[in-house]
C-alpha cells in the first residue's frame, strides 16, 4: 500500500481558486494476478461456450417480437394481417424463449468449468 499527500493549496489554473486548500490523502492498493494452466481442450470448451450466438439470436428475436406486437395493439388490421402478425409474434416469442434458455445454459456451463479450473489450481 502506497500513501501520498497531494497539496492543492496552489491554484490549478490562473483565475481559478481551489474550493478547499487542504491536503487530499490518496491510498493506492495493489492488485493480485492469478494464473492457471489450461489444456487446449479446456480452453476450446470455454471458448465454445463464450462464442455462443444464442444471446445475439435471443436479442434479435425479442426485438422482432416487440416490433410485431406493437401494431397488433395499436393499429386495426384486416383478418389476414392480424393472423399473420399473431403467428409471427408467437413464433418469435417461442424462438426468444428457446435462445434465451440455451444462452443461460451455456453460461452456467462456462461458469461451472471456470470454477472447476479455479478449484483445481488452488
Amino acid at each position: 500500500m502506497v500513501e501520498n499527500n497531494i497539496d492543492f493549496s496552489s491554484s490549478p489554473a490562473p483565475g481559478i481558486e481551489p474550493a478547499d486548500a487542504q491536503f487530499i490523502h490518496v491510498i493506492e492498493h495493489g492488485r493480485d494476478i492469478h494464473m492457471f494452466r489450461l489444456t487446449e481442450v479446456e480452453l476450446d470448451s470455454l471458448k465454445s461456450n463464450f462464442d455462443s450466438l444464442s444471446l445475439g439470436f435471443c436479442s434479435m428475436c425479442l426485438g422482432a417480437f416487440i416490433g410485431f406486437i406493437v401494431p397488433l395493439v395499436t393499429v386495426p388490421l384486416s383478418d389476414k394481417m392480424f393472423a399473420m402478425f399473431v403467428s409471427l409474434s408467437v413464433l418469435l416469442f417461442i424462438l426468444t424463449i428457446f435462445f434465451g434458455v440455451k444462452w443461460y445454459s451455456d453460461r452456467k456451463t462456462a461458469i461451472k468449468r471456470i470454477r472447476q479450473i479455479q478449484d483445481r489450481g488452488l
